[in-house]
């Protein structure tokens, strides 16, 4: 006994918080079809590979002056794709439009919100190191400047080839390889003072509606099968 209380309180003064000694996370897999294509920005190509699972639709949470959405993403060295993210829509009273993917919205890297972001285009920290290493947890913190005074609704975690909006493309890796995977923890909006003002998602054993896989897609390619966001432990704790 005396020794666990000398590791939790080692632990209290080191700052490990619960959110970082999670153990479970949500991961995002789906398949392509055909992963030797990757489609084009021309309008009408059918090859723009997209799965986009809706995790909640009614979140209702008014953003204010300084508010982020906050998660991190680990990509796995087995998936195709260096590509993952969190995403709403059904955004109402909101400058930036009804999506964040589409509002231009960005990280503190500069990468954008949208989920055909390739995430191994990260800015080198101060020493020369990448700041993105698959298979670690990488943080991203994006401002929602263009949320503000606005709802946002529809909670979503997806993964796209390509972002139409802003003319960036995400491909595969490996020609050979058809799998895609994702994995979030502690998704959360905050405040201008960095404090946690909802959480979307913090290691939960089940979702709200006692299951622990989701399967609703709102957005779907022929070229993506088996799409899924499931409730895993952490591959990284």
């Amino acid at each position: 006994m005396k020794k666990f209380i000398t590791v939790l309180a080692t632990a209290l003064m080191l700052g490990v918080s619960s959110q970082a000694m999670a153990a479970n996370v949500l991961r995002f897999s789906a398949t392509l079809t055909d992963p030797t294509m990757c489609g084009t920005q021309e309008a009408g190509d059918t090859v723009n590979a997209h799965a986009y699972v809706t995790m909640a639709e009614d979140v209702g949470y008014q953003v204010a002056a300084g508010d982020k959405l906050v998660y991190d993403v680990l990509i796995p060295t087995e998936s195709t794709l260096n590509a993952g993210a969190v995403d709403f829509e059904g955004i109402t009273d909101a400058a930036g439009g009804g999506s964040l993917r589409d509002s231009g919205a960005k990280d503190q890297y500069g990468l954008f919100a949208h989920p055909a972001t390739d995430l191994s285009q990260a800015p080198k920290d101060n020493q020369g190191n990448p700041t993105f290493v698959r298979g670690k947890w990488f943080h991203r913190e994006i401002a929602l400047t263009e949320q503000e005074g606005g709802t946002m609704n529809t909670f979503l975690i997806a993964v796209d080839e390509h972002d139409t909006t802003h003319m960036k493309d995400v491909c595969p890796v490996d020609k050979a390889n058809s799998k895609v995977i994702a994995y979030f923890r502690n998704i959360a909006f905050v405040g201008s003072d960095g404090k946690v003002k909802k959480t979307l998602y913090n290691a939960e054993e089940k979702f709200a509606d006692n299951q622990t896989k989701k399967v609703d897609t709102i957005h779907l390619t022929d070229t993506v099968t088996d799409q899924a966001v499931e409730i895993v432990p952490d591959p990284a704790p």
